[in-house]
């Protein structure tokens, strides 16, 4: 990809992991893969952009509304909205994923607080999950266990991305972590470096993020090899957890290694030669 598009180069920019899964896709997927996680920033980022929870509603529903055109065939005008119009005119993709995702994305403007670990975990499965089962169609594997199996792994990416990114959602007043957890680690909110209760909070949902990992590679046999680039994200998230356990589970100590994007791709070469994820 010599030249990259809007969408390719906006996602290398903001989310360079999935960037790099997605090149180990077809040439000619790899664009639609581009449109559908250029899609996930644009409304991932809503609740930054927006000062009143009622301006992001009105960003959240024009999405609504233009997938819904989308599947009627109308042609949107703006970058991002017309490049996944396109993939979902060439593929299978099924409207109803992008409709739970959008749902679950509307707690975030809300910032509704998660009651507990199952809650964040069908949060995570809602968003990173869809996104991921919408990008095995668009590599052409809609079969029931590559589904499972995707969604399974994108709710772990999801829930080691949280935890990753807690110092910043706390930095900009928003806390993940469900009330139960919290509440049964006698954690103070918001949560800070160097807190005794947090390595606990953090394992628990570590945990289930691995639990999610495994239940995913239980369906290796029954998943195509063309599917793998959408199911790569297993195999970041599997380091990113071995660091945050090295890291005693703090993410205030989970610093961003100097030669990091080099042991990403190797370790994405190797499970494209293995045939793992």
């Amino acid at each position: 990809m010599a030249t990259l598009s809007h969408c390719a180069d906006l996602v290398r920019r903001f989310d360079h992991d999935r960037f790099l899964c997605a090149l180990f896709a077809p040439e000619e997927a790899r664009e639609a893969l581009m449109a559908l996680l250029a899609f996930n920033l644009e409304v991932a980022r809503i609740p930054e952009m927006v000062r009143e929870p009622l301006a992001g509603r009105i960003r959240l529903q024009w999405w609504h509304d233009t997938i819904e055109a989308a599947y009627r065939g109308q042609r949107p005008d703006h970058p991002v909205a017309l490049s996944l119009f396109e993939a979902i005119e060439a593929g299978d993709l099924s409207q109803p994923h992008f409709e739970r995702y959008l749902e679950a994305r509307t707690g975030d403007l809300d910032e509704v607080e998660l009651a507990d670990l199952p809650a964040l975990e069908v949060y995570a499965g809602d968003t990173a999950g869809a996104l991921t089962e919408l990008a095995c169609e668009i590599l052409g594997q809609n079969d029931d266990e590559i589904l499972m199996a995707a969604r399974d792994v994108g709710a772990a990416w999801g829930l080691v991305g949280l935890m990753r990114a807690l110092p910043y959602q706390t930095a900009s007043g928003r806390c993940p972590l469900p009330a139960a957890l919290v509440q049964a680690h006698g954690l103070r909110l918001p949560p800070n470096p160097g807190d005794a209760a947090l390595p606990a909070v953090v394992a628990e949902v570590a945990t289930a993020a691995r639990t999610k990992l495994e239940a995913a590679r239980q369906r290796r046999c029954s998943v195509a090899r063309a599917a793998l680039p959408a199911l790569f994200p297993a195999t970041l998230a599997e380091g990113y957890l071995v660091r945050l356990e090295k890291a005693g589970f703090d993410p205030w100590r989970l610093e961003e290694k100097a030669d990091g994007r080099l042991w990403r791709f190797i370790r994405l070469g190797s499970g494209a030669l293995l045939r793992r994820y």
